[in-house]
């Protein structure tokens, strides 16, 4: 796990959101523009000369104004535990109700005025997850049924053989489609295909139902990380399952403008959060054999790359949060048990590398300057450790 560079992300964005907020940012609103940089002084006062109004504009105060929740449901990231939270705890409802069920992809959701939300996981987390939500559940059950997924075996053998079948290509089979990912999930780069997969002809509830590119399944084509990427920054608020409480925390800061009684360290053994288990045994990528861990890793080399950058995006976010409240609760021990999930190998960092490269180079504009900064930091320092 490349530690430095994850700390030159983190930190590139942080040396942004704390001191130079002349422009529109995830959390604050600019009314005036304010293109010249900003000195040290407190967030009301702006570059001499220049009028610079600041205000914090809560997702409620734009919910106020017009605005909705959307929200990005990858399968089997927390989405259907946060969602059930959102209306259970907090009463709020989101304007794609029908839409995140039916698991969209980002293009077919985005709105202007939409207060876009979404969660990743840790890509090993994820693979494994996804097969168990094949093999033990109701849907699963449904999905898979007359079809070859393995069924009948122990857990993880069976994980290993669902593993093989995408990992072991054959050019003369289509590796696409629904027929192929056994009419359940296609694990490779999922989180990186929901963020630039599109429905033919257009935005529409039920093309998923009828259509063989639904988001479930692979495409033809393999997910840009770049466009990845560039779709990943248009979400105001990112959460990472890995780190379920700490992202309730900043989501629940950034709606109401105040931090909950819960979000403080020690770390909560009971936090009253909502936890869909979806009724699956219980398992442990720790008990994957390596060998398998290795074919993980190779099918989700993009999304380990994405992964990465959304959790430096969140750690930006806890770290401001933590800095406007004098209130810590990213906890001692919580973000060593997610780096302990990666396995940020040299393939993948170059392909993540080869997307920060092509973003600076052929997107301009498309970033604010504390993302590029943070690109050029992880450009600059990111060494990749062995496979």
């Amino acid at each position: 796990m490349m530690v430095g560079a994850m700390t030159a992300l983190t930190v590139g964005r942080m040396s942004w959101n704390v001191g130079n907020r002349c422009e529109t940012a995830q959390f604050q609103v600019y009314k005036e523009p304010c293109p010249m940089p900003r000195d040290d002084e407190t967030r009301e006062h702006g570059v001499q000369g220049v009028n610079c109004k600041v205000e914090k504009h809560t997702f409620a105060k734009r919910m106020e104004e017009g605005g909705k929740l959307i929200f990005t449901h990858i399968p089997k990231c927390a989405g259907t535990s946060f969602v059930s939270e959102l209306k259970g705890k907090h009463h709020l409802y989101l304007k794609n109700e029908i839409a995140w069920k039916m698991e969209q992809c980002f293009l077919d959701l985005q709105e202007s005025k939409g207060i876009h939300l979404i969660f990743l996981r840790s890509p090993r987390k994820h693979l494994l997850s996804q097969f168990m939500e094949c093999k033990y559940t109701e849907w699963g059950h449904t999905k898979t049924k007359n079809t070859d997924f393995p069924q009948q075996g122990e857990l993880y053998d069976d994980f290993q053989t669902w593993i093989d079948h995408f990992h072991n290509l054959n050019e003369d089979k289509k590796t696409w489609g629904k027929e192929f990912a056994y009419n359940c999930y296609n694990p490779r780069n999922m989180q990186s295909r929901y963020l630039t997969c599109q429905a033919p002809g257009g935005p529409n509830p039920e093309w998923q139902y009828t259509k063989a590119v639904y988001p479930h399944f692979a495409h033809e084509k393999e997910p840009s990380l770049t466009e990845a990427i560039l779709n990943l920054d248009k979400h105001e608020w990112i959460g990472v399952a890995d780190l379920y409480h700490e992202s309730l925390c900043v989501f629940v800061y950034r709606h109401k403008g105040t931090l909950p009684s819960n979000c403080k360290c020690p770390f909560p053994q009971n936090a009253g959060h909502t936890h869909n288990t979806h009724s699956v045994p219980e398992h442990h990528v720790g008990t994957v054999p390596s060998d398998t861990l290795r074919k993980v890793d190779e099918l989700s080399l993009l999304d380990q790359g994405l992964f990465i950058h959304g959790l430096a995006l969140l750690l930006a976010d806890i770290y401001e949060v933590q800095k406007e409240t004098r209130t810590r609760f990213l906890c001692a021990g919580r973000l060593e048990g997610v780096y302990d999930q990666l396995s940020f190998q040299k393939d993948a960092a170059a392909k993540l590398k080869a997307a920060y490269k092509d973003i600076l180079q052929n997107h301009p504009g498309s970033l604010k300057p504390s993302q590029e900064l943070q690109i050029q930091m992880f450009l600059m320092t990111s060494v990749p450790a062995a496979s």
